[in-house]
């Protein structure tokens, strides 16, 4: 049961303190300058500075704040910024639980158990947490003098057990090259919409991991194609099978990417390589299956700085990488005979931003996701879930973000258990 008044109170009075923080504006400065006409690439460059996120490979290589906020070295061959931000969130649930950093509709009804990494808890449904808090260093060099030289990224934030430090992002962005760890070839960060919720729609694609890629300019365009690790191998229920933990293996995945004059679309896809241990099998002792996945997204601008988000993606063993599936053993199932075969998912979102002023706007999506599952899956298992989100952003100075966020899912079981649950979010953020 639900006991807003006193947590959402707390929520409250953590907002008002915010204005008492360093971050606030300081009342000698200078006002704002009159805003100017923002370019396409600009605005969309914002869109992702408000998300959180980097798009290595298809946003331009030389820092458009280059000489505004990087320090020189080298004479002036290589550019150095740290930034981050402090985030602080308070949050209240009520209706069925799941995941508590985090409102996943496929863990809706699912015990949250006692683990309190990570958080302060104020009771059974609201908490106090600072994982989305992350730092970065950035580092531009000019050399070599070809393709607008290279880009060197490292970010964490602290969303590991206990509170401890996660390595987001770790690259190298050469000529026509990407090296380390960041976000999938197969993923679109720039049509992701801004939300407190570090999930965002159940429906988003794509993942953080380990890879090299090639990145191919195309007149305005982009061609990516890279080779990524494929994280961790899943068994599925009612199998005697194991998996292999994918030794050996590699997802292919890519993307190309359209830039028009009004914003952009992107068509992805993803190759992978299944492989599953049969111990009591001494003749056929490792099933091997493909999985393949195909992805449409991108971002319209419309009226200004309003814009349309909006993605799609489906494909049999796509699994783990669509959002709510990650840890639901979705990407292999079982039929009624016993015979295993990669099951089809499929998900998608639209997402719209309206700006009421130049530092306000509101966010809202609508998400759903549905595997369709073989015969034999258990009763239990995950089949469908929708999310629908409604947040109001405010840069109150530059250096200080608040947001207020409600969002709801809603679950469905092969067995036609159903439940649902809502989450209200307050965000206060301080650049660093």
């Amino acid at each position: 049961m639900w006991r807003p008044p006193s947590k959402i109170l707390t929520g409250l009075v953590l907002l008002g303190l915010a204005w008492l923080t360093p971050c606030a504006a300081d009342p000698d400065s200078e006002p704002a300058p009159e805003p100017t006409p923002l370019s396409l690439a600009t605005l969309e460059e914002q869109t992702l500075d408000r998300s959180g996120e980097v798009n290595p490979g298809d946003s331009p290589q030389i820092p458009s704040d280059l000489h505004a906020n990087y320090t020189p070295f080298l004479g002036d061959t290589l550019w150095l910024k740290a930034g981050g931000y402090l985030q602080l969130e308070a949050s209240g649930d009520f209706g069925a639980t799941g995941r508590q950093f985090t409102l996943t509709p496929s863990q809706l009804g699912t015990e949250v158990g006692q683990d309190t990494s990570g958080f302060i808890p104020l009771g059974m449904d609201a908490r106090l947490n600072f994982r989305r808090t992350r730092l970065h260093l950035d580092a531009y060099s000019t050399f070599p003098e070809i393709r607008h030289g290279s880009r060197a990224y490292a970010e964490i934030d602290f969303s590991g057990k206990n509170g401890s430090v996660n390595l987001r992002h770790l690259f190298l962005s050469l000529p026509y090259v990407l090296i380390g760890r960041t976000n999938s070839a197969f993923k679109d960060p720039a049509a992701e919409p801004e939300s407190i919720d570090s999930g965002g729609p159940n429906a988003k694609m794509g993942l953080r991991q380990q890879g090299i890629r090639a990145v191919i300019p195309i007149g305005g365009d982009t061609l990516s194609l890279a080779l990524e690790d494929p994280g961790p191998g899943i068994s599925p229920d009612g199998s005697d099978l194991s998996d292999d933990g994918l030794k050996r293996k590699l997802d292919w995945a890519g993307h190309y990417r359209s830039n028009t004059d009004w914003g952009h679309l992107q068509f992805s896809a993803i190759r992978r390589d299944l492989s599953l241990i049969n111990s009591l099998s001494a003749t056929d002792p490792v099933n091997k299956f493909t999985g393949w996945g195909v992805g449409l997204s991108g971002q319209a601008f419309v009226d200004d700085k309003d814009n349309f988000q909006f993605e799609f993606s489906a494909g049999p063993g796509l699994g783990r990488y669509l959002n709510d599936l990650a840890g639901t053993r979705s990407e292999l199932g079982v039929t009624a005979d016993g015979q295993v075969h990669p099951q089809f998912a499929w998900g998608g979102f639209v997402a719209y931003q309206h700006w009421l002023d130049e530092e306000t706007r509101l966010n809202t999506y609508l998400s759903t996701t549905q595997v369709n599952l073989l015969s034999g899956q258990a009763a239990d298992s995950f089949q469908r879930g929708y999310k629908v989100s409604l947040n109001v952003m405010r840069d109150v100075t530059e250096n200080l973000r608040l947001g207020l966020e409600y969002e709801h899912g809603f679950r469905v079981s092969r067995d036609g258990f159903t439940a649902a649950g809502g989450r209200l979010e307050f965000m206060i953020r301080c650049g660093l």
